[in-house]
């Protein structure tokens, strides 16, 4: 069962499949001296059985975690393209937002320049009185 045990935990690390049945004769023959009698045989015929499973049991399992993987990227994919879309919205808005402060901005300018136009009439307008009233005097 040890040996049952090291061929198992060496395929699910290895995962190599091309040279098992090879691989596995050689060990088992190492491990077991029985190998060609009867006995022998019924034991590897159990063992190989047992092997094939955990080698199922392993590719089963390595296929759902590459199932899981490619579903995290998928999943990492679309939020990077909902990001980019979200950003992109964004820097829409705030270029729009720039262009209308921008716009405002020019405006206040405008009537800014216009009071003090008006400032300077009402000025010179308020000295010329202030002449004219001197000048009653």
């Amino acid at each position: 069962m040890e040996s049952f045990n090291s061929i198992v935990s060496e395929l699910e690390k290895s995962g190599a499949q091309e040279n098992l049945p090879q691989e596995t004769i050689k060990k088992l023959q190492v491990d077991h001296p029985t190998f060609g009698s009867p006995v022998g045989c019924d034991y590897l015929k159990s063992e190989v059985e047992q092997l094939i499973l955990a080698l199922e049991t392993t590719e089963v399992k390595y296929e759902e975690e590459q199932i899981k993987k490619m579903v995290v990227i998928q999943s990492a994919y679309e939020l990077e393209k909902q990001l980019r879309n979200k950003i992109h919205s964004a820097e829409a808005d705030l270029q729009s937002a720039l262009k209308d402060t921008e716009a405002a901005i020019i405006e206040l300018k405008a009537k800014l320049l216009e009071k003090d136009a008006q400032l300077r009439d009402a000025l010179c307008m308020n000295e010329r009185l202030y002449s004219d009233i001197r000048e009653n005097k």
